[in-house]
Parts: structure tokens; sequence; C-alpha cells
């Protein structure tokens, strides 16, 4: 196994926020305080990237689970798998999520190799 054979993914949360707190006014007049949104835009995204290219991105709506997480393997890593030449070393970190029974069991019955880090 060389670097070049290791698929790395990762979750991550994307979300837009305005830092600004006070807006211009014209001169004299008090500065306005400006709201912030009780549930701001915010989107989870999953992908991965090897040597030979890059999984597609998959949005994921919620909160991911064990079973959320097969889902989204499904929509990103399985398509992404049947493309390679080789069949790459499958590394992610340590999240409960990723650990888990069920996952493990998923990545047995479609023959991924899962390149543990704990």
């Amino acid at each position: 196994m060389n670097g070049f054979d290791v698929l790395f993914t990762d979750e991550s949360s994307i979300q837009l926020e305005c830092h600004r707190r006070f807006c211009f006014t014209k001169k004299g007049q008090p500065a306005k305080h400006k709201s912030r949104a009780k549930h701001r835009c915010k989107v989870h995204i999953w992908a991965g990237i090897l040597c030979q290219g890059k999984t597609p991105i998959v949005i994921i709506e919620g909160i991911v689970n064990g079973v959320g997480l097969i889902e989204v393997l499904k929509a990103g890593l399985l398509p992404y798998m049947n493309n390679v030449d080789s069949c790459p070393w499958f590394m992610q970190d340590n999240d409960s999520k990723h650990t888990s029974k069920r996952v493990g069991t998923w990545f047995e019955e479609n023959n991924i190799n899962c390149w543990h880090t704990y």
C-alpha cells in the first residue's frame, strides 16, 4: 500500500453568516443593532479525494448517524469506486458513526478496504 492508494474522506458543515453587528447610518443618528437569524442557512457535505481523482460531493440533510452515513456512502463512495482502476484503501476519521458495527458490516459486504486509524 502506498499513499496513492488511499481515499481520504470527511464530512463538513458550511454555514452562511453575517458577522456585522451594526449597520451604517447618517451622521448624528444612533447605530442600529442588526438582528441575527435564529436558524442560519447551513448545509452538510461529504466528499473524498484520491490521487486518481475525487468523489462526487454529497449534500447531507439533517444529522447523520450510522444508517445515514451508509446512505451517503451509497450516493458518493460506491459510484466512485466503480470508476477507479484499482480498489483503494478507504480512510476516514474516528467519528462514532464511522466506527459503528453497522457501517463496518456494510464495508465488508461491499468489499471496501478500510484503513482504520484507531
